[in-house]
């Protein structure tokens, strides 16, 4: 700070000193820890990608799951559309920063995924993914690893891209539906303990791009399940139950299992 010479007036004074009690709030309000909201859902959908066959219901699928989730449950929402691998690696890495330990955290992907055999690996292809080069793909690992360093108590990966299930590769599937005079203590329980989860589309095979519209099946199937709850609160079993019963008559089969 310059110094502020004698002959300043006791107003001139009061005046500079006000200024520099609202430049130190103004940098106060800028340099804040971002705030920690509760529930949060990123929406990831592709469809227009540039190496190989374009998608007609990721991005539908996307925006619409993210309005039910914003309007409805109350989540803060992120939607990602025709996004590249560092789009969505810096996305979930922001996440390391701005959740806590009573967040909980929804990622939602519609896209390409892919089975890699010789690796036995499974793949997120972001927009600019080529069959030929891995670099811009995004891995299982890449994904675990992820989600191990964000500090939410909860968060569900839900996958409706080809090949989801392997994602659950040895893991034996589980439902934690909740019903009856047990359900509350239920509820609590599964609100208390640290979560790490994954609805897929599909197991080892592909899955239908759309099939219900501007829709994909699956999510068509998961947006109802969505809208017809009707309690405030509820397991995941309980909406992978209503998913599993709307595509009972198609060949895939949803999975539903930890991480």
């Amino acid at each position: 700070m310059g110094h502020v010479p004698r002959y300043y007036s006791a107003l001139h004074r009061v005046t500079h000193r006000c200024r520099k009690l609202t430049s130190l709030v103004t940098i106060a309000a800028q340099t804040q820890v971002p705030s920690r909201p509760e529930k949060v859902a990123l929406l990831i959908g592709n469809d227009h990608y540039k190496y190989v066959t374009p998608l007609e219901t990721a991005v539908n699928d996307a925006r619409a799951i993210e309005i039910v989730l914003h309007d409805r449950y109350g989540f803060e929402t992120t939607l990602l559309t025709d996004a590249s691998r560092g789009q969505i690696l810096a996305a979930l890495s922001l996440y390391r920063r701005t959740l806590n330990s009573e967040s909980s955290l929804l990622i939602y992907y519609a896209g390409h995924g892919y089975s890699d055999k010789l690796v036995d690996k499974t793949y997120w292809w972001p927009v600019k993914a080529q069959p030929d080069d891995v670099s811009e793909w995004i891995s299982a690992d890449d994904i675990s690893t992820s989600l191990k360093a964000i500090p939410a108590r909860h968060i569900l990966i839900i996958s409706g891209s080809c090949f989801p299930g392997t994602l659950l590769r040895g893991i034996t599937l589980l439902s934690n539906a909740v019903s009856g005079t047990e359900r509350e203590r239920t509820l609590t329980k599964l609100r208390e303990r640290r979560s790490r989860e994954l609805l897929a589309s599909g197991g080892d095979e592909p899955v239908a791009d759309g099939g219900a519209g501007a829709h994909s099946i699956f999510a068509a199937a998961f947006l109802r399940a969505l809208q017809a709850a009707d309690q405030p609160e509820f397991a995941v079993g309980d909406i992978f139950a209503g998913v599993v019963a709307s595509v009972s008559e198609f060949k895939q089969l949803p999975r539903f299992a930890p991480l």
